[in-house]
């Protein structure tokens, strides 16, 4: 490797640690320097970004077992094909019914669903789903465990799918009173209910969580 650069003032040739020209008294960049010190810093924000990502980072689906027995069954579904189903779509990126996720600062736990939710109440029919449709409710209780700074709660924090599909979320003031976002401090904790609309007889129902807005993580909630 040289060990000389040219002066882009005057094109004579000077020593690579020269600060200015010998030939015209330019000042000299130390190009290959910089580079190195850029290159360096690049790779200590990308450790520090990638560990700070992966701290805390986890999926419990230890109290998975005993809660998905209180998910009913969509009418219509064959329960073989709804345990097929429901195995074939298990992951270390998959929340069950009774799990949890827990990542940046905030942990969120599945504790019930109810794939066959009928809202209480509905009188007047204020409520009642086009044919062939029926609500799914998914009760979450989410958590900010990260030591400092606010951490940002919603009831649309969460996309449904059924058989890969695209489901309506409904908002139920009945059933999800009159929250639907908030600001948790560290430590604290907010429970509530989201509900979706979803065809009779799906096979497969999903939800998606967003975990990093920055390399768009997808946590999946298996609900059936």
């Amino acid at each position: 490797m040289s060990s000389v650069k040219k002066c882009k003032n005057c094109n004579k040739e000077n020593e690579k640690s020269a600060k200015t020209c010998a030939g015209c008294g330019a000042k000299q960049k130390n190009t290959g320097k910089t580079i190195a010190i850029v290159a360096a810093i690049v790779v200590v924000l990308t450790i520090a970004v990638s560990s700070n990502g992966n701290k805390k980072d986890k999926i419990d689906n230890s109290g998975a077992a005993s809660a998905s027995a209180s998910s009913a069954p969509t009418a219509g579904d064959d329960p073989s094909s709804q345990s097929s189903s429901s195995s074939s779509s298990s992951s270390e990126e998959s929340v069950k019914v009774g799990g949890s996720y827990e990542g940046n600062g905030l942990k969120f736990t599945v504790n019930a669903a109810d794939t066959a939710f009928v809202v209480p109440d509905d009188t007047y029919g204020m409520y009642k789903l086009d044919s062939g449709l029926h609500y799914v409710k998914v009760d979450f209780t989410f958590e900010n465990t990260g030591s400092s700074g606010d951490k940002y709660v919603s009831i649309y924090d969460f996309k449904c799918y059924a058989d890969d599909s695209a489901c309506e979320q409904k908002f139920v003031n009945s059933v999800t009173g009159d929250f639907m976002n908030t600001q948790l401090s560290p430590g604290r904790n907010k429970s509530f209910s989201t509900l979706y609309a979803v065809p009779d007889g799906a096979k497969k129902i999903e939800l998606e969580y967003t975990s990093n807005v920055w390399t768009n993580k997808k946590i999946r909630i298996d609900l059936q």
